[in-house]
C-alpha cells in the first residue's frame, strides 16, 4: 500500500498497485482510436463525434497516468488525474450518442413521432449530461482534495449523485429513442421505403447498444463508489479493465458504424424548416448528388458523405 506524500497515513492505492501492461496498452488503444475518429470525423465533417473524441483522450491520459503511477504509487497527481479523467470520459461518450440519436430522429422525415422535438431533445439529454459532468468533477474534486473523512464523504455523494442523473439520462432516452422507434416502425414512410427503413431501425439498434455499454459501466462504477474500498470489486484491478475501460473501447469501435451509415443534416432557415428538411443515405456506389426534398420523399442515405 502507498500513502500520499507528506499525509501519513492516508492511503491511496489500498489494495494493489496499478499493473503497467494493461494501462499503458489501453492508453495506447484510447489513444489510436481517438486519432481514427478524429481523423474519419474530420474527413466526414462529422461534428457530433467531437465530445466521443474527448472523452477518448481523457480515457488516453488517465491510463497513461495509471502507467505512471505503477512506477510511483506515493504521488497523488497520478491518482487524482487517473480517478478524475476515467471517471467523466463516458459522459463525453454520452452526448454524441445524444446528439446522434436526435440527428436519426431527424433523418427519418418523421421527427413528429419523437416525444419532443429533436432540438429540445438534443437540449434537454446534453444538459442533464452537463448536471452529472459538474456533479462528478466537483464530488472527484473534493474527494482528492480534501484529504480526509468529511471531505471523503461529501465527495462520494456528490459522485454518486452524477452517476444517479447520468443513469437516469440514460433510461430516460432510451425510452424516448424506443417510442420514436415503435411509432415510425408503424408509420406509412417506413412502410413505403422499407430498404431506407431497415436502414433507420438499425442505427436505432446500434444506439440502444452504445446505450447499453455507457449504462452498464456506470452501473458498474456506481456499484464500485458504493462498495468503496472495502468491497470485492476495489480489491481487484482486474474489474476496471473489463467493466469499465473494455466498455468504453467497445462504444468507441461501434462508433466508427456511424461513417459508414451517417445521416446528413441540411440546416437552412427557421427551426420548423430544419426539423422537417429530409436527409439522404447514399450507397458507396452513388456518384450523384444528395437529392433533396422536391425530387424524392426518401430521406435516408447509406455508407459514405457527411453533409456541412
Amino acid at each position: 500500500m502507498a500513502t500520499i506524500d507528506g499525509h501519513d497515513g492516508w492511503i491511496l492505492w489500498p489494495n494493489y498497485t496499478p499493473s503497467f501492461a494493461p494501462a499503458i496498452s489501453f492508453c495506447m488503444i484510447f489513444a489510436v482510436l481517438s486519432i481514427a475518429h478524429g481523423f474519419l470525423g474530420t474527413r466526414k465533417r462529422a461534428g457530433f463525434v467531437k465530445p466521443l473524441i474527448t472523452g477518448g483522450f481523457l480515457e488516453a491520459i488517465a491510463f497513461g497516468f495509471r502507467a505512471y503511477a505503477h512506477y510511483h504509487p506515493e504521488q497523488a497527481l497520478p491518482q487524482s488525474v487517473d480517478s478524475l479523467f476515467s471517471l467523466v470520459a463516458p459522459n463525453f461518450f454520452a452526448v454524441t450518442i445524444f446528439l446522434y440519436g436526435a440527428r436519426l430522429i431527424r433523418a427519418s422525415a418523421t421527427p413528429k413521432l419523437s416525444i419532443i422535438s429533436p432540438v429540445w431533445m438534443t437540449r434537454a439529454f446534453v444538459g442533464a449530461d452537463m448536471v452529472s459532468l459538474a456533479l462528478l468533477v466537483l464530488g472527484e474534486s473534493i474527494y482528492n482534495g480534501c484529504r480526509n473523512l468529511r471531505g471523503e464523504k461529501v465527495g462520494t455523494d456528490l459522485v454518486i449523485a452524477g452517476l444517479l442523473v447520468q443513469l437516469f439520462t440514460i433510461c430516460v432516452f432510451v425510452g424516448f429513442v424506443v417510442t420514436f422507434h415503435v411509432r415510425y416502425a408503424k408509420s406509412m414512410l417506413a412502410k413505403d421505403h422499407p430498404a431506407e427503413a431497415k436502414k433507420v431501425k438499425r442505427l436505432l439498434i446500434l444506439t440502444y447498444k452504445l446505450c447499453i455499454s455507457v449504462w452498464g459501466r456506470t452501473m458498474f462504477v456506481l456499484t464500485l463508489t458504493g462498495m468503496g474500498p472495502v468491497g470485492f470489486l476495489s480489491k481487484k484491478e482486474f474489474w476496471i479493465y473489463v467493466s469499465d475501460a473494455a466498455q468504453m473501447v467497445v462504444v468507441m469501435l461501434f462508433g466508427f458504424i456511424w461513417y459508414f451509415y451517417d445521416v446528413d443534416v441540411h440546416v437552412s432557415g427557421d427551426e420548423e424548416h430544419v426539423l422537417n428538411e429530409p436527409m439522404n443515405f447514399k450507397t458507396p456506389s452513388d456518384t450523384t448528388r444528395p437529392v433533396t426534398s422536391h425530387q424524392t420523399n426518401s430521406n435516408l442515405r447509406g455508407p459514405h458523405g457527411y453533409g456541412a
